[in-house]
């Protein structure tokens, strides 16, 4: 759905280069190695200013989500991809080339592309992150200001505002609500999940049950778990183990791609907020020599 609004942008000549459009997204920071957090940051700082309109509202909003969903990515996935459904849309409408997301969002042929990011992404961002109104304000304010008054102007924002409508309106009453609910409590016995001090509680445990984008459950449907008796369980459990221990020495004979996979994987999985730091700290180890006595510890 991104790379969809992405192309429609390109169409339009705001996408200078695509290889820009990478450097620039949230998701770089993800990619910091030792000694280029601080590049990382600064590319992300430069994706307000430059590339398309998508790439600097996707900057905009990781800014908005790391005082509040910065710390809980799902929260955070979901506010995402509500923003971009509502980005693609918007465009869509101005140029129908692809499949919406939310169908029923009449044809806007002429409406102007950064206008209807932006009033797609500001809708959606001060409902998602109320607290954050003032940040999200300012930028769209300036977006506005850098775009001519006129009819194709008042097209896009009230395109862009119609999108965001219909694609918050369709997740109303997607589970997300009722996501903490019921609260988990460990029970005892073997095989049966504990807290992992010094965390004495499960975060968003019903968010099992809030509805896919996309994908629908029931085709999707996982095998397990299985008996503790098994087979099955003890191998997972002898390689969890083995892999997982202070002094292992499967895992500092693991090839240094399949560590970096291993952590690229647990950033992408840490709130945005936490990722500078952690993407450099990771990504720095798995690139240590196989025998580096730091990836025994």
């Amino acid at each position: 759905m991104i790379v969809n609004s992405l192309k429609l942008a390109r169409v339009r000549n705001r996408v200078p280069r695509l290889a820009r459009l990478v450097a620039l997204t949230g998701v770089a920071l993800a990619l910091a190695v030792q000694g280029h957090a601080q590049d990382a940051e600064a590319a992300h700082a430069a994706a307000r200013s430059r590339g398309n309109a998508v790439t600097q509202w996707n900057a905009i909003a990781i800014d908005a989500f790391k005082p509040t969903q910065g710390t809980n990515p799902m929260a955070q996935s979901r506010s995402l991809a509500i923003l971009h459904a509502a980005i693609h849309d918007a465009l869509n409408a101005i140029d129908r080339r692809f499949e919406s997301y939310t169908p029923g969002l009449a044809d806007a042929h002429g409406a102007s592309a950064d206008a209807a990011v932006a009033a797609a992404a500001h809708e959606v961002l001060v409902a998602q992150v109320p607290e954050q109104t003032a940040l999200v304000d300012d930028a769209y304010a300036r977006a506005l200001a850098s775009i001519p008054n006129g009819a194709a102007k008042a097209s896009g924002i009230a395109v862009g505002q119609a999108s965001a409508a219909a694609n918050m309106l369709r997740r109303l009453n997607d589970g997300s609500e009722q996501a903490a609910q019921p609260v988990f409590v460990p029970r005892s016995g073997p095989g049966e999940y504990q807290f992992t001090p010094p965390f004495d509680f499960a975060a968003l445990p019903g968010w099992g049950r809030v509805k896919p984008f996309v994908i629908e459950l029931r085709r999707h449907k996982l095998e397990g778990p299985d008996r503790l008796s098994s087979a099955e369980y003890a191998h997972d459990l002898a390689f969890v183990k083995a892999i997982g221990k202070s002094d292992s020495r499967i895992r500092t004979a693991l090839p240094p791609t399949d560590r970096c996979t291993t952590c690229r994987n647990v950033v992408f999985a840490t709130p945005v907020a936490d990722r500078p730091v952690l993407s450099a700290s990771v990504t720095a180890v798995a690139q240590l020599p196989t025998q580096s006595p730091a990836l025994r510890t």
